[in-house]
């Protein structure tokens, strides 16, 4: 009887360890599925800062409005707009703050005081549309190539800025940003090898390139990667982002602004 009972300690024993060293197993794989897919979701950040290297220039005594931006997006960019325009109004003030104005912000134009009018030099509006083209089947370096092994997302769109004078609503300066042609490559096709001499086919691997330049670079990479339009949209945004703010530096550090102020100055008297 005691070596009955004996052994069947022993087995649920066993039994028990097995489960034990089940639980921490899949414990384990959790732990490194959770740690994986944070690394997935943060792989592509967005990137709305970009570096603005102009020189700290002396107050002019000229305040410039910037209006709350609206900038139209498709559903794809909705849920980040929010974001780029926010980070694209604190670049815009950082920008002409360096060039010695004064900066405020209003929700609108309309219903402007007669005071606020005297005191604002010039209003900036931003607007615009921005929309993300999902498995363009194109070469954007060469339109006309027909024989494509890639798909890519693409941007579309433009940021419009326009500089008027509150006093008489004139406009003084404005120009259209373009953000399209930023792209990233989210499927390739391409050979695999099967074995040492041997390949599955042309079309019979997919495997998806989020978020890179080029198919090279897209083979370049090792193993496969899920197809993830969500990491593609983030790099084209960032990308775009940076035009936008890229030409504006180049705006403010080579335009003539003393003369607009000078032009701004005869249009109120």
């Amino acid at each position: 009887m005691r070596n009955i009972t004996k052994s069947v300690l022993l087995t649920l024993t066993g039994v028990s360890l097995a489960l034990s060293g089940c639980a921490m197993d899949a414990g384990t794989k959790t732990s490194q599925a959770k740690k994986h897919a944070t690394f997935q979701k943060n792989a592509t950040p967005l990137d709305f800062n970009y570096p603005i290297d102009i020189r700290q220039e002396e107050a002019n005594n000229h305040t410039i409005a910037i209006l709350t931006p609206h900038i139209q997006a498709d559903e794809n960019v909705q849920p980040y707009i929010g974001q780029f325009q926010n980070a694209l109004v604190k670049q815009v003030q950082e920008i002409f703050e360096k060039k010695g104005y004064n900066i405020i912000h209003l929700a609108s134009a309309q219903n402007l005081t007669p005071e606020q009018k005297s005191k604002i030099y010039s209003i900036v509006k931003i607007r615009g549309w921005i929309g993300i083209l999902v498995d363009a089947d194109i070469n954007t370096d060469n339109p006309e190539d027909t024989d494509m092994n890639t798909t890519v997302d693409q941007s579309a769109g433009a940021v419009l800025f326009k500089f008027f004078e509150p006093k008489t609503g004139r406009t003084t300066h404005n120009f259209a940003i373009n953000v399209g042609a930023e792209h990233a490559i989210t499927y390739s096709y391409f050979q695999e090898a099967t074995s040492s001499d041997s390949f599955a086919g042309a079309n019979s691997v997919s495997r998806g390139a989020t978020s890179l330049d080029s198919f090279d670079e897209a083979n370049a990479v090792g193993g496969r990667v899920d197809k993830n339009h969500h990491d593609a949209i983030q790099t084209i945004l960032s990308k775009a982002y940076g035009v936008v703010v890229k030409k504006i530096v180049s705006w403010v550090q080579n335009a003539d602004l003393k003369q607009y102020r000078k032009a701004i100055d005869q249009i109120r008297k």
